[in-house]
């Protein structure tokens, strides 16, 4: 089951990915269309309501992934949370955490701070 998972995981993340791609792309392109073609002609009166209509139907477009994008956003964060974290082979399986603990490593304690040393703020 957890095999099944994953891969409902990758499903879900691919979606995701695509249509942030096509939401940025859609924006990218509402700009583009506004900046170069709708603003020139805008300021020499030229009739523009083909392109305003396109540029409409584009952000209607980019409001409806923009819907979209949140649930599926939850679908694959809820089920990534079903998925453990890959544990190395060597930890001990073990319902008492006291018994069966196996040290890897010691590391050096710090030196004990002095007692007036130079992090005092009255210095």
């Amino acid at each position: 089951k957890p095999a099944e998972w994953v891969d409902e995981v990758l499903a879900e993340d691919i979606k995701w990915r695509d249509l942030t791609q096509q939401k940025d792309k859609l924006r990218r392109d509402v700009n583009a269309l506004q900046k170069d073609v709708i603003a020139p002609k805008k300021k020499a009166k030229e009739p523009c309501d083909e392109e305003v209509a396109q540029m409409k139907d584009m952000q209607k477009k980019i409001k409806e992934i923009e819907k979209l994008l949140p649930e599926i956003a939850a679908t694959r964060d809820n089920l990534l949370n079903k998925i453990g974290n890959i544990v190395d082979p060597e930890v001990p399986i073990s319902q008492d955490e006291e018994e069966d603990n196996l040290v890897v490593a010691l590391y050096p304690m710090p030196p004990e701070a002095e007692e007036e040393g130079r992090d005092n703020p009255l210095l």
